[in-house]
């Protein structure tokens, strides 16, 4: 079981807890859908950059965990550290533990087991640390124009 969780963006929280996850079985087939409309997927329609088809999925393929941009607008990036790397449209980019990716102005941690929030909070706080941004920071494509922003 893997899952997915929004750490990072315009989602909401109850009580500080983030409230924004997506549970993947470690099992042939298995997804999740993020989207701003997924009602059984990733759900983050507190972020207006995130497309409301499905934005990306996360599925299980071959014994691996798989992200997979599924034609957004705004692009998927995967983030090693600081370094943000746009996910071309239907390719598929190997998850691995506390791997990071960003849709939107979103930050999601894919994990392959379930963190207590005082996990996520010391993440958050060792990211900042580090100097690492926050996706609303991020650079973002100039308003009217279409297609992500190449970093």
């Amino acid at each position: 079981m893997a899952t997915l969780w929004a750490v990072e963006g315009p989602h909401r929280t109850v009580g500080g807890l983030y409230v924004e996850f997506c549970r993947v079985a470690a099992k042939e087939g298995a997804r999740c859908v993020v989207s701003r409309d997924s009602a059984t997927g990733l759900h983050l329609d507190h972020d207006p950059k995130v497309t409301r088809g499905a934005h990306a999925r996360v599925l299980f393929e071959e014994g691996e965990f798989w992200l997979v941009d599924a034609g957004s607008a705004n692009g998927t990036f995967t983030r090693r550290g600081d370094a943000l790397d746009l996910l071309p449209a239907d390719a598929k980019a190997r998850l691995d533990m506390m791997d990071e990716f960003v849709v939107g102005d979103t930050v999601v941690v894919f994990r392959v087991d379930e963190p207590d929030q005082a996990e996520l909070d010391a993440t958050r706080d060792e990211r900042h640390a580090k100097g690492v941004r926050d996706a609303r920071t991020l650079p973002r494509k100039p308003a009217g124009t279409h297609g992500p922003t190449l970093l």
